[in-house]
């Protein structure tokens, strides 16, 4: 971009913007037992959320001054609050083992975009997002077995997020914009373990999976930049195209269906030094799932493993340890999010044709191997 001598810069767009924010919360929980095994804690939490927000444009470069006008300020005044119970019931059938039952409600507060696109017709109310709240419940076990060698937890859940705070990137207003959406409903099975093999001293394995089931419901949201009708960018029209997309049945973005992992650990005294050696290694799995906010069609990171191993050596006092670590083994290149790059295609979306934006994608690190040396004073 050349230099413009009219507001001295190289710069696109300007913005200044911010806020301030005061929280405030309460929190009372009462346990009783009801026999010796039975027992009943109920609680809520009173939260008090004060946020004031602003923004405004500043005169930038003078051949965007049609998309980014200057001297445009937007100020909002926010206040909320939630009472969210919570009620458990737990039994304990043997000293080392714990089943439950709980019912929960949650509330995260709402706000002001202060990243909006920021034009003569811009309003403080369009950048107004509401608050999220949450219901549900879970029953779970929490136990330890084999004289305490075996730590296992198990729990399902069922939850139900109501206008839920979504986020998205608009490229052509160079904007993030967070919303509400309609309702996203949430359940799944997670389990964790540890087992110290016995016979093998020093030799544990542990492991980890869940599965999650999560759709969106009753949400009518943003079409992706180039999404033709076709694809599903279907309603709420605007003159000759459409604006939007159903998402009400879909996966959310970045929820897998499945992840789990599975690892081991040995510690093995090296003869009579007193020095010792420790291995571990975890194999991590994930299937697949889209990574961006608008579910591009073209934007699905398939299933993948990981493998992360370490080994160590350890001094007989403890107070020092040299690591060679290993992180992503397999070296596999995996995308967490992405966004539509600005002013880079996105052409005819909402019609029967279109093109779609390149991508700006954030990818997680190569295979990495470290030499660690930790001291303790």
């Amino acid at each position: 971009m050349p230099f413009d001598p009219t507001t001295g810069t190289y710069v696109t767009f300007k913005r200044d913007n911010g806020f301030e924010t005061d929280s405030m919360s309460v929190f009372g929980e009462a346990t009783v037992d009801l026999t010796e095994k039975f027992e009943i804690s109920a609680g809520a939490r009173y939260s008090l959320e004060a946020r004031d927000s602003y923004q405004r444009s500043l005169p930038a470069h003078i051949a965007f001054a049609g998309a980014f006008p200057g001297n445009i300020v937007l100020t909002d005044r926010y206040r909320d609050d939630n009472i969210s119970p919570q009620v458990t019931v737990r039994y304990k059938p043997e000293p080392d083992t714990s089943i439950y039952a709980a019912y929960k409600q949650g509330f995260k507060a709402g706000g002001f975009n202060i990243s909006q696109a920021l034009t003569p017709a811009a309003s403080v109310a369009a950048g107004r997002y509401g608050a999220e709240t949450a219901e549900g419940g879970e029953i779970g076990l929490r136990t330890l077995q084999f004289d305490r060698r075996l730590s296992f937890n198990i729990t399902a859940y069922r939850y139900i997020y109501s206008d839920l705070q979504v986020q998205f990137f608009d490229p052509q207003s160079v904007s993030l914009t967070a919303g509400n959406a309609g309702a996203l409903r949430t359940q799944g099975v997670e389990a964790d373990f540890n087992y110290r093999v016995p016979g093998i001293d020093g030799f544990s394995l542990r492991g980890a999976g869940a599965y999650n089931d999560a759709e969106y419901a009753d949400y009518i949201g943003q079409c992706f930049p180039g999404q033709t009708i076709a694809q599903g960018c279907n309603l709420l029209p605007v003159g000759t195209a459409f604006t939007s997309q159903d998402y009400d049945g879909r996966t959310p973005p970045k929820a897998p269906k499945f992840a789990g992992r599975l690892g081991f650990t040995m510690d093995a005294p090296l003869g009579r030094s007193g020095l010792s050696l420790r291995a571990s290694s975890d194999v991590s799995y994930t299937s697949e799932y889209n990574y961006t906010d608008a579910l591009r069609v073209d934007s699905i990171q398939p299933a993948y493993a990981r493998i992360d191993a370490a080994l160590a050596l350890c001094g007989s006092d403890g107070l020092w340890t040299v690591s060679l670590i290993g992180r992503n083994l397999t070296n596999k290149l995996t995308v967490t999010a992405a966004n539509d790059i600005p002013f880079a295609g996105g052409t005819g979306t909402g019609t029967n044709t279109g093109v779609l934006a390149d991508m700006s994608a954030f990818v997680d690190n190569p295979r990495e191997i470290f030499l660690e040396l930790a001291l303790k004073f």
